[in-house]
């Protein structure tokens, strides 16, 4: 083989040894979208699938939910209502978490029944699951975006023996959040 072409050859393989892949630059990387929260209604304590009977002494009764969502650094808040929507709507209770995303585990969400228990009655309690940011603080701190929120409720009878309980007097469950 002659010098001049081992002298192509050499040029070829280097200039090609030398080049890059050729790959475009990654596009732009979109952030995550923020993931309301979702209760996994198989978790909640007690079950609203029945109704539940407190007693108007003696220790808060406890109301828990185990949800998921993704929340980019916000924190989320719980409340729990007696008979929300309603004319005697009252916020009876409250906690909040860190902020999570969907791939961490988390301790369920449990919301005590702290005020208003002295009065006997057929109630309906309802826990928000929301972030912090979406309630409305003017009010009665209810959630603004419906879209947003996770609703669980349960209706109690409270201080009341369930054989003397009429459902005709309970609060009725409103089609759509207000």
């Amino acid at each position: 083989m002659s010098r001049a072409c081992c002298y192509f050859l050499a040029l070829n393989c280097v200039s090609w040894l030398s080049s890059g892949c050729i790959i475009s630059p990654p596009d732009e990387q979109v952030p995550l979208p923020q993931i309301p929260p979702r209760i996994n209604i198989d978790s909640v304590t007690p079950t609203p699938f029945a109704y539940v009977t407190t007693l108007t002494t003696g220790p808060a009764p406890s109301f828990t939910a185990e949800f998921v969502s993704e929340d980019l650094g916000v924190e989320v808040v719980g409340k729990l209502y007696l008979n929300l929507d309603d004319a005697g709507e009252a916020l009876i209770g409250s906690t909040s978490m860190g902020a999570g995303s969907l791939d961490s585990v988390r301790p369920p969400m449990t919301i005590y029944w702290e005020g208003m228990r002295e009065t006997a009655g057929c109630y309906a309690i309802t826990m928000t699951i929301t972030y912090g940011t979406n309630y409305d603080e003017e009010r009665i701190s209810k959630p603004v975006d419906h879209s947003k929120t996770a609703y669980v409720t349960w209706w109690v009878a409270h201080g009341i023996a369930p054989e003397d309980l009429n459902f005709e007097s309970c609060p009725q469950p409103n089609p759509q959040p207000q």
